[in-house]
């Protein structure tokens, strides 16, 4: 074994040794072989390619030298020397400068990216759904990624200063006088919804779409029903898209950003022409699942004529002008750290290799992914810290690349026994760990792992981006601490994944109709298994704790702790085969929401299930695997079926459709006395003593509950009641050992 040592001091001709290293890590890379070591020294290495780790590197160490800690940085450092006052610049290339706010002038700070030759990239339609492009590079500031000048601050618009006139069927009879009198203006003045890419996909039409015949769909035209805005897009646009070649008097490549339809599903459209007598704005792009104004949460996004904030930036890319106006902390830029995105491409990447350990790097400042793992067996990243990447923090294996909801989408590359552990993951534009491996068809297992790391401010540019993707077969997220966050925290899609000794908290905090934990749209996804997590702060709207999704099946809930969950505990949409057992739910509504299909054909999305249930049971090789694979715990396996496509809705417990065969026992409420919610359509399998034996009590001191460690007192009266017991209770209370519920972020 060889040692080759990289200083940030050091020189590419030197050796590598100790006391005359080289000065990159690609020159490292290039002596290194199978089983060596390369050991970085403290420091920041500019990085704005991959550094490619491949078969010929097989068991090489990459670590942080003893008590240092390096730090690779995908950004390009902007030199306080190298800015100037507003006031200071003058010539056409800054004729955008007028359309910053007066109050806000004195201070503005200038930069020219374009002089410096650093390249400032492009703002590209993304959001939920839409094929992944591009990110924009963005500005840093000692650390911390900043704000776009946008408006308004510190909230987003609702439909009482923007919308459409459209609600969902039933919704509009909610609305006050007042409420239903702006619908009927917005209607009558022309706005309206446009085009629904969604409804071409093929899981919902014979006739699908491309993505380029969608982005030619009509786009929202929406009625600015508050005057301020009024006022403001009138500034901000013409009446007539050509005149906005006129840089000096209008926004270029200003956006509407957020929730168009509902508040799970991000998506953006460039705004492009505004007519102040009707006062409707004209968008560019459609949005994916349309407009539904209930759900409206609005950002105006990079406009110079919002740049009144600090920390506010804006880039004038318009005819090559390249330059950045930015507001900073303070007025002034004076002992700042400021720089510029600009590595496109993960930092890392590694590639038909077995046996890598990656130890003590920081990774930072992307606009992709920082690292990426491809047809990898048995390699471990530990003690890292990613933070300020537009994507992903660490992609093990990658997708075919169309939305989830689609029958083909797939997964490949993943590998097997790859690890990552005693990772800090925090301020991701995307997520954080997605693993992918495994073989649907034999259910051989992935084994990938994720532990012991701390996630927090993730998803803070795509929404459904987890703190971990568990796609496959068989990998697991243990012991791990995620908080902090607007959106769902771990996703499931796959079978044989475990989540356990997890504390999930504050998170779903801008969103609605989500999951702390999620999975749905496959009946076949079975053997997940979700226990010993404390998960507790699901906020935003109507969130659950765990939400089995459209025919999600055969989840096992067991010996977890839900608390002050916005939605319900445990939010189950049809599926079978379900087990909740041993939980402590602390909650004033029914711990568990039960919701089946109505019956009638076709279900919901039922294209995609018809097509996801034959990939594993229309063949009789991969269904006599499946039955025996799944055999102690899901012993009727053999005997469902998908019904034919011919109308009719089987009242069959063996039909998948029938929300059938579930298992709710001696679980705990504090707080309410509802297990569930149940309907007869929900519950006609099931006996009159379904969800028993139960526990409830009105206050946790009632329960014999510690609400500030999660274990049951030893004189708890669930110690005496029946089907618990006091073996029950101190099982209960060693499965939560591993939480600490107290336990802080690393970031305080």
């Amino acid at each position: 074994m060889s040692s080759f040592y990289v200083s940030p001091t050091g020189n590419d001709g030197f050796s590598g040794s100790e006391s005359a290293p080289f000065q990159s890590l690609e020159r490292a890379l290039r002596s290194a072989g199978e089983n060596d070591e390369i050991i970085l020294r403290n420091g920041v290495y500019r990085v704005y390619d991959s550094a490619l780790i491949g078969q010929g590197h097989s068991g090489l160490t990459l670590r942080a030298f003893e008590g240092e800690t390096p730090v690779l940085d995908g950004s390009v450092p902007l030199e306080a020397k190298d800015f100037v006052r507003l006031d200071d610049v003058k010539g056409e290339r800054f004729a955008s400068a007028c359309r910053i706010p007066e109050e806000s002038r004195a201070n503005v700070w200038v930069y020219d990216l374009k002089a410096h030759g650093i390249p400032t990239g492009t703002i590209y339609k993304n959001g939920f759904n839409w094929p992944l492009r591009p990110v924009a590079p963005e500005l840093v500031a000692d650390g911390e990624i900043q704000t776009l000048a946008g408006w308004p601050k510190g909230r987003a618009m609702t439909r009482a200063e923007i919308l459409i006139g459209r609600e969902i069927k039933g919704r509009e009879n909610s609305h006050t006088p007042e409420e239903h009198a702006r619908y009927i203006t917005a209607m009558h003045s022309g706005a309206r919804q446009g085009g629904v890419p969604r409804a071409y996909f093929f899981d919902k039409t014979d006739s699908p779409m491309s993505t380029e015949e969608m982005l030619k769909l009509d786009a929202p035209v929406f009625y600015t029903a508050s005057d301020e805005l009024k006022a403001k897009a009138q500034a901000w646009l013409p009446r007539d898209e050509s005149e906005l070649k006129d840089g000096a008097k209008y926004e270029t490549d200003a956006w509407l950003k957020g929730y168009f339809e509902n508040n799970y599903a991000d998506d953006m459209s460039r705004m492009r022409a505004y007519d102040p007598q009707r006062r409707l704005l004209y968008l560019e792009h459609p949005t994916m699942q349309g407009v539904q104004d209930y759900w409206l949460k609005l950002n105006a996004m990079n406009v110079l004529g919002e740049l009144s904030a600090p920390g506010e930036y804006y880039i004038d890319r318009f005819n090559g002008n390249d330059v950045l106006y930015y507001y900073p902390n303070g007025g002034s830029i004076d002992g700042k750290r400021i720089s510029f995105t600009a590595l496109t491409k993960p930092a890392l990447r590694i590639e038909n290799a077995s046996g890598v350990t990656l130890s003590g790097i920081s990774f930072t400042n992307g606009t992709g992914n920082a690292l990426e793992l491809m047809d990898c067996e048995h390699c471990v990243i530990s003690d890292c810290e990613i933070s300020n990447f537009a994507l992903d923090a660490i992609r093990i294996g990658e997708t075919s690349g169309t939305i989830t909801a689609d029958p083909a989408y797939a997964t490949r590359r993943g590998g097997h026994n790859n690890t990552v552990k005693a990772c800090y993951i925090h301020d991701m534009g995307g997520g954080g760990v997605f693993l992918a491996g495994g073989d649907p068809e034999t259910l051989e297992r992935a084994n990938h792992a994720v532990m012991n790391c701390e996630f927090y401010r993730l998803s803070n540019k795509r929404t459904y981006s987890p703190a971990v993707y568990l796609e496959g077969v068989g990998s697991s997220f243990t012991d791990n601490y995620v908080h902090s966050s607007p959106h769902v925290s771990v996703h499931i899609m796959g079978n044989d994944m475990l989540v356990r000794g997890n504390l999930i908290e504050d998170v779903c905090l801008n969103a609605s109709d989500q999951g702390a934990i999620y999975a749905g749209r496959c009946f076949t996804w079975l053997g997940n298994v979700i226990e010993g997590n404390v998960v507790r702060n699901v906020g935003g709207r109507d969130n659950h704790g765990i939400y089995w999704d459209d025919g999600m099946s055969g989840g096992i809930v067991r010996g977890n702790v839900f608390e002050n969950i916005s939605g319900h505990c445990l939010f189950m949409n049809s599926g079978h085969d379900h087990v909740l057992e041993d939980n402590v739910f602390i909650c004033s509504n029914s711990a568990v929401r039960l919701w089946g299909y109505e019956s009638k054909r076709p279900i919901p999305n039922e294209k995609t299930h018809r097509f996801r249930w034959n990939a594993r049971f229309a063949k009789p090789e991969v269904k006599a695997r499946w039955v025996e694979h799944y055999r102690r715990l899901y012993p009727r396996l053999d005997r469902l079926y998908f019904p034919e496509d011919d109308g009719v809705y089987p009242d069959d417990p063996d039909c998948v459709f029938a929300p059938a065969r579930h298992t709710f026992a001696r679980n705990v409420i504090i707080g309410s006395e509802s297990l569930h919610n149940g309907t007869e359509a929900t519950l006609k399998y099931y006996e009159k003593d379904f969800g028993k034996p139960l526990f409830t009590a009105m206050t946790a001191g009632e329960a014999g509950f510690d609400l500030s460690s999660y274990r049951f007192n030893a004189d708890s009266p669930v110690n005496d009641a029946p089907g618990f017991g006091k073996e029950w209770t101190e099982r209960f209370n060693k499965s939560i050992t591993a939480i600490n519920p107290s336990k802080q972020t690393a970031c305080d």
